[in-house]
């Protein structure tokens, strides 16, 4: 093997599929180095290839061509039946409407629509263009222009002739997002003023224009604005536009009066939580207009201040999350309520309910509500105003068995609904399972209790993707008939595959000890692609058909062997409570028989799921960790997994990686005496309290950790604007209790109380702007690593957070972390930014 040099790097590749024809008969894909990528468009049963440095936005369109842009602003146009190429300069966008082309240009400060046939033949050139959007029949593009002192709105028609249609204009005030209704028959945007903004609505049947604003309307609400920054949206029936209203802020004489902060232990939010809503003021509030009969409401106000619509849009749910503040759970419970927008008749719908913004799912035509109580799944039906179990009787669990923290286990989860919505895909464990909404039956559509196999769907397209409302997921629809690709994986994570499900089998199309992700599936075609790789093999493009066995379009990283050689091995061994755990050891490049070698030991809870990946060498690793690195500079590098019992992480951390190191170094090419210890966050705090308790470390590194649970308890959430509390009492802390119910198991799990145990040297990083472990917590277990003399360094980064993302400084992270591994592992020469000034 040859030794890596860190200058050679810049070699390896990662790639990524984008999409394949509905044909089957192409595909595009990138492959991404660490300072270029190439977007190159294939033909999967042969034929040319075309390559697009730093190519983007790429897409097929009309039967047989692409199109994609590049960073030179420009865009390009293949035929690929004939190869021939067309190109326009001084693009900033294009998109597609059926076989028509929209190209956006820009030139000298002006931009200009371009549309074209797809042979890039133009057909017709609108100038000094604001905005454009495409009607969803693709057979118009309305557009905002502003010319001769005005600004207009414009639609065109795109049939065999361009038909120009002139819908409003005005001499003062910008036009801005257009939005088509769904049937493509109505066209919303906002005219924007100075001080507020219009709502303009054209009904194309009947060419009418209905206007919603501050100058006309009597109800339009006082004091208030429609939000410019925010999109508008219709209802599915095209009788009601939706947007975001805001309040206005009138400016308070604040001279003379006290600028103290007032923090009530008994408000429902902390003043800092409180600050950014002001009372529910100043967050934006749900507004619809309904443009036939002129009518107003609000859907969210100051006492519903949050809320999110039915996929139809004929309902909303609204609540209020402060209702039963303050309180100890990370998400308060909440009252949901039900209102019908034609009625605007306002009904409780779930009291009490988990306020998690993921528990409760909505289905694609606004039929029902989907959520998950008491380990069960419940469907409402919004017509019916009827809630019912469906898995009341189930035998099986829906939620995770392997959950091991405080608080309600999350359900394993909904893939979405099939038959028309008739029933409702349901996962445990293992399987898929369709049920029926009515509660009439239910079907295992998978084996994998059977097999030991997680089967989980892959959604290849919009329709099955979904959407979301304020947050909350609009579930995907999915048909059998069809097939649904899914993805599988064996319990014990060594082998993955794919399968395609449809009403007649259950059809295995790759199944092997590779990692598999990015699949993709032809709309109209048994065509699949897929990338598979393991750390020892680079990643590979796969394809299959029905006429053709999996083959390798695509191979990256030719380079890979003359470097690396090794496999992962799988290393099982005990913890203290008798569980059986494995690890994942890495080999050095130069692995030689009964010669010894440092080992580099990674900790963070549960690791074994990447046992497959495949990791390039990189300098840019934003906690500093990287595997390839460091087997190339020949070190073992050793990854196990840890399990916890309530109340006694660092200990649950401690036994697990003990028992671990002590199986490990039965390999007697593992130097006992040379092994360091890594973690960042969670894994930091783990790093800190193993080295305070155990010897079997030369050297550590601890990132962005945890130390002290009783100052991070009772400290501000910097990221939520909540107590943390809630993360220690409920998170991977696992205290399961308050500090104030059990004291002692806060002081047994803080490192920096157990510093005086510490002999190993510590290197600690933290960035100065984290907002999910506070660097204070850092710099107080540097204090007193200084107050009791410890070899200790900390490192600080500037405008970093959890984890460090400027280019130049996770370099940094990355050098001085392997100096530190060199020189108290393998006797390197110091480093000068160890010794002290």
């Amino acid at each position: 093997m040859k030794e890596l040099d860190a200058q050679e790097y810049h070699l390896w590749s990662l790639p990524s599929i984008g999409e394949i024809t509905s044909d089957g008969k192409w595909m595009t894909y990138r492959i991404n180095y660490e300072k270029a990528d190439t977007l190159t468009v294939k033909g999967i049963e042969g034929g040319k290839n075309y390559q697009f440095a730093s190519g983007f936005n790429g897409r097929f369109f009309d039967r047989g061509m692409f199109a994609c842009q590049t960073k030179d602003s420009l865009l390009s146009i293949v035929n690929l039946k004939t190869g021939n190429k067309k190109s326009f300069d001084k693009v900033t966008d294009y998109a597609v409407a059926g076989r028509y082309l929209l190209i956006l240009r820009q030139e000298n400060g002006l931009k200009s629509l371009i549309i074209s046939d797809a042979t890039a033949k133009k057909r017709y050139t609108e100038k000094n263009i604001i905005e454009f959007k495409i009607s969803p029949d693709n057979n118009m593009v309305a557009v905002t222009i502003y010319t001769d002192g005005s600004y207009f709105v414009k639609n065109i028609t795109l049939g065999e002739r361009i038909l120009i249609h002139h819908i409003y204009q005005n001499a003062s005030a910008q036009c801005k997002r257009l939005t088509w209704s769904s049937d493509s028959k109505s066209l919303a945007f906002l005219q924007i003023g100075d001080k507020s903004s219009e709502l303009y609505c054209y009904r194309l049947d009947g060419e009418k224009m209905i206007s919603f604003g501050p100058s006309d309307k009597t109800n339009f609400p006082k004091n208030s604005y429609i939000d410019a920054g925010q999109p508008l949206d219709f209802s599915k029936d095209n009788q009601r536009i939706f947007f975001k209203m805001r309040q206005v802020i009138i400016p308070t004489n604040t001279t003379g009066k006290s600028d103290v902060q007032i923090w009530n232990a008994a408000d429902k939010w902390i003043y800092s939580a409180e600050q950014i809503i002001k009372g529910w003021t100043v967050n934006p509030k749900i507004g619809m207009f309904e443009p036939d009969t002129e009518r107003f409401l609000f859907i969210t106000d100051t006492i519903f201040p949050k809320g999110f619509l039915t996929a139809d849009k004929r309902y909303s749910v609204s609540y209020n999350p402060k209702e039963y503040e303050p309180q100890t759970k990370p998400k308060a419970d909440v009252d949901l309520y039900l209102t019908e927008l034609s009625t605007n008749k306002k009904e409780m719908l779930l009291k009490r309910f988990r306020g998690d913004d993921d528990n409760i799912l909505l289905s694609p035509t606004g039929k029902y509500l989907s959520y998950f109580k008491e380990k069960c799944w419940f469907v409402f039906d919004v017509g019916k105003k009827t809630h019912l179990n469906l898995t009341a009787e189930w035998k099986i669990p829906l939620d995770e068995v392997e959950f091991d923290m405080a608080g309600e286990s999350p359900a394993y989860g909904l893939a979405g609904w099939m038959a028309n919505e008739k029933k409702m895909l349901i996962y445990d464990q293992f399987d898929i399972w369709a049920v029926a909404a009515d509660g009439s039956g239910k079907q295992k559509l998978t084996n994998g209790r059977e097999r030991g196999v997680v089967f989980r769907i892959v959604p290849q397209n919009d329709t099955e993707r979904g959407s979301s409302d304020n947050h909350h997921t609009i579930l995907g629809n999915y048909d059998l008939g069809k097939g649904i690709v899914l993805r599988a994986t064996t319990s014990n994570h060594l082998k993955n595959g794919i399968f395609y499900l449809t009403t007649k089998s259950l059809q295995e199309i790759v199944f092997k000890e590779k990692g598999i992700y990015n699949i993709t599936k032809a709309n109209k075609a048994n065509t699949f692609a897929w990338i598979e790789e393991n750390y020892n093999n680079a990643p590979q493009i796969m394809t299959s058909n029905e006429a053709q066995k999996p083959k390798i379009l695509l191979a990256t990283n030719p380079q890979h062997h003359n470097y690396f050689s090794h496999e992962a091995e799988v290393i099982n061994y005990t913890n203290a409570n008798g569980k059986t755990l494995q690890g994942m050891l890495y080999y050095p490049y130069n692995y030689e028989v009964g010669k010894k070698f440092p080992m580099v030991m990674h900790i963070y809870e549960k690791q074994f799921a990447e046992i497959h990946r495949f990791i390039r060498p990189s300098l840019y690793n934003s906690t500093g960790f990287n595997i390839a690195n460091l087997t190339a500079q020949g070190y073992f590098v050793f990854l196990p997994d840890i399990t916890y019992t309530m109340g006694n992480i660092g200990d649950s951390a401690l036994n697990c990686v003990e028992a671990a190191v002590l199986a490990v170094v039965q390999k007697e090419e593992i130097n006992e005496e040379k092994i360091g210890l890594i973690g960042h966050s969670f894994g930091g705090f783990e790093t800190n309290y193993i080295i305070a308790k155990s010897k079997l470390f030369a050297c550590a590194v601890a990132g962005s950790a945890p130390t002290n649970y009783i100052s991070n308890y009772l400290s501000e959430a910097k990221n939520t604007k909540q107590p943390n509390f809630f993360m220690i009492e409920y998170g991977q802390a696992r205290m399961g209790k308050s500090l104030f119910d059990d004291t002692d198991i806060y002081l047994r799990n803080s490192p920096v109380l157990l510093v005086a145990g510490i002999t190993t040297p510590l290197l600690s990083w933290t960035g100065l702007k984290d907002y999910q472990v506070n660097y204070t917590q850092s710099f107080e277990f540097y204090m007193a690593m200084r107050r009791l003399g410890k070899f200790h360094i900390l490192l600080a980064f500037p405008d970093e957070g959890h984890g460090i993302l400027d280019r130049t400084r996770d370099a940094d992270l990355t050098e001085k972390i392997e100096q530190w591994f060199a020189y108290f592992l393998k006797d390197k020469n110091k480093p000068n930014w160890i010794n002290p000034t």
